[in-house]
């Protein structure tokens, strides 16, 4: 994917589509001072509730009191999916079970109800420094089955 990515004769990151554009940073002083830490995987069980956070080493950049972090799902061989825009509003047609909440900092993405079909990757996108794309990192989500009952 980085491949189809290029900088104009401005300087500027260009690429054909938007979705592609998050998960490539942009630049390497961006990536030199900012990190993101997110677990590498968090494990639950079909029903319960699960959180997966993001912590950046810098606060976000925030415009019109909206943080702008966003979460991407991703299920093995497919394109990332947008769950979650601005920190803590879902994107279009997402189950509300998937919540996200935090500021500044600090970032949770919560599945209530967690289903089979919730296992994925799940990544974490900040941008920062004057709007530009910053480092993104990722977890992944393992649904344990739980054992049946013995009478």
């Amino acid at each position: 994917m980085v491949t189809i990515i290029w900088k104009d004769h401005n300087g500027a990151w260009k690429c054909p589509g938007t979705l592609l554009h998050v998960f490539v940073s942009v630049s390497s002083e961006v990536r030199g001072q900012v990190t993101v830490t997110q677990p590498g995987s968090v494990r639950s069980a079909v029903g319960e509730s699960v959180t997966i956070n993001c912590r950046t080493s810098q606060r976000v950049y925030s415009w019109n009191s909206q943080d702008y972090m966003a979460w991407y799902q991703q299920k093995d061989g497919k394109f990332p999916k947008l769950l979650m825009v601005d920190a803590n509003r879902p994107a279009d047609r997402i189950p509300s079970r998937f919540s996200g909440s935090g500021s500044s900092s600090d970032f949770t993405l919560t599945i209530s109800g967690v289903r089979a079909e919730d296992a994925a990757v799940y990544l974490c996108h900040c941008v920062h420094i004057g709007n530009r794309p910053g480092p993104h990192t990722q977890s992944k989500l393992l649904i344990q089955k739980l054992p049946s009952k013995i009478n």
